[in-house]
C-alpha cells in the first residue's frame, strides 16, 4: 500500500535533503541561485505558505515528493493550489499520477480553490499534466539579456 502524507513544518528537516534533490532535479538553477532559491523554499515550508506532501511504499521508501502554495488573486479573490514541483523518484504508472491529482483535486476543493495550476519547463512533464485533464493557458517567453 502506497501512503500519501503531508510533511507539517516540524518534520521539514528529516526530508529536507529528498526536497533539497528533488528542488535540484527539476530547476535550471545553479550554485547560488539555486542555494538562494532552496533558503526561500525551506522559509515557505517552514511558515506554512507552502506544503510538502510526500508518497511512501509500504517498505517505506520515498517514491514522490510534492511542493504546493495556495494562491489568491488580488484582484477575484479566486483560490488556486499551485503544483509547484511533483517529482518521482522512479518512473510513475498514469494511474498513480492520476491517483495523486485526484488527491489534490479534493484538496483544492476543500480548501475553496477555483483551479489547480502547474507549471513546468520540461516536455514529459506536460504530457503528464495533459493526461491528468490540464489544459495550458499561457506561455511564457523569456530574453536572457546577458546570454552566456
Amino acid at each position: 500500500m502506497i501512503l500519501s502524507i503531508r510533511i507539517l513544518p516540524n518534520k521539514i528537516p528529516e526530508v529536507w535533503d529528498s526536497i533539497k534533490f528533488a528542488v535540484s532535479q527539476v530547476n535550471s538553477l545553479t550554485g547560488n541561485r539555486l542555494e538562494n532559491y532552496l533558503n526561500h523554499v525551506l522559509a515557505e515550508l517552514l511558515n506554512e505558505k507552502m506544503h510538502c506532501f510526500i508518497r511512501i511504499s509500504e517498505n517505506r521508501e520515498l517514491l514522490t515528493v510534492v511542493l504546493v502554495r495556495f494562491m489568491a488573486n488580488p484582484i477575484t479573490d479566486d483560490k488556486t493550489l499551485l503544483l509547484d514541483l511533483v517529482y518521482s523518484f522512479s518512473a510513475i504508472k498514469e494511474d498513480e499520477l492520476q491517483s495523486i491529482m485526484d488527491k489534490f483535486k479534493q484538496l483544492a476543493k476543500n480548501s475553496g480553490c477555483s483551479e489547480i495550476m502547474a507549471y513546468s519547463y520540461i516536455p514529459r512533464m506536460f504530457e503528464l499534466l495533459e493526461g491528468m485533464g490540464m489544459e495550458y493557458k499561457i506561455r511564457v517567453y523569456s530574453y536572457e539579456l546577458e546570454r552566456k
